[in-house]
């Protein structure tokens, strides 16, 4: 009895110290599983950090193009031997977001989103100031590499093609090539923060009742 009475006691310290070791076990996975989710959590902010600040780079960078093209431009264009004067004034959706806070995402992305031009465009005749026409238009997505403003919408009957120039004459580059060239150029200052502000527009107008197009030069006139 004596020995039965001493494997039974050797039994119960043995499981004793298994339960122990099973409970030290689950308590380190506990805690490793805890440091590897707060590890995990850490890494996952810190990418969305990084993200977040890409974004905010890119918007920034967009900002600059929309706030330096913003205005109004006057300009004159020869139609049916008539000289006839064009303003056209851009305005952005958004000024640029200068509160000093980290913002999620989902904001970032609604500026990107929401960023646009309107547009008022007014067409008349010099020696007849009332004959004066215009629409405006809202929703204009500039190509940002190209330094293109393509102006088409049902509420204007003439469809505007236009590029940054930095000529404000009545001249302008000599061909489209050129054209091209100086408003990618213009466009690419803007957006790199070298130039501030645009000078100029170089535009053609193409009308919907008959197949002339129009080519003007406007100059900026103001903010």
């Amino acid at each position: 009895r004596g020995l039965e009475a001493g494997l039974i006691a050797c039994g119960l310290l043995a499981l004793t110290a298994c339960d122990q070791g099973d409970d030290r076990l689950s308590e380190k996975a506990k805690i490793e599983g805890a440091a590897s989710a707060g590890a995990q959590i850490v890494a996952e902010n810190e990418a969305l950090a990084v993200r977040a600040q890409e974004m905010e780079t890119d918007l920034a960078s967009r900002q600059r193009f929309y706030q330096g093209v913003r205005g109004t431009y006057e300009g004159t264009f020869q139609a049916a031997g008539e000289e006839m004067r064009i303003r056209i004034t851009l305005i952005p959706t958004l000024s640029p977001f200068s509160a000093g806070r980290v913002r999620r995402i989902e904001e970032i992305v609604s500026d990107l989103v929401t960023l646009t031009f309107s547009a008022q465009i007014v067409q008349w005749t010099p020696s007849v100031p009332l004959s004066a026409v215009g629409c405006r238009v809202e929703g204009i997505r500039p190509d940002l590499t190209r330094g293109e403003i393509n102006i088409a919408s049902a509420e204007c009957s003439n469809v505007y093609l236009l590029q940054l120039s930095g000529e404000t004459g009545a001249g302008g580059p000599a061909n489209r090539e050129e054209a091209a060239r100086v408003s990618q150029s213009a466009a690419r200052s803007m957006l790199e923060g070298r130039t501030e502000l645009a000078t100029g527009l170089a535009g053609e107008i193409r009308p919907s009742q008959n197949s002339e197009t129009y080519a003007f030069i406007a100059g900026r006139k103001q903010l």
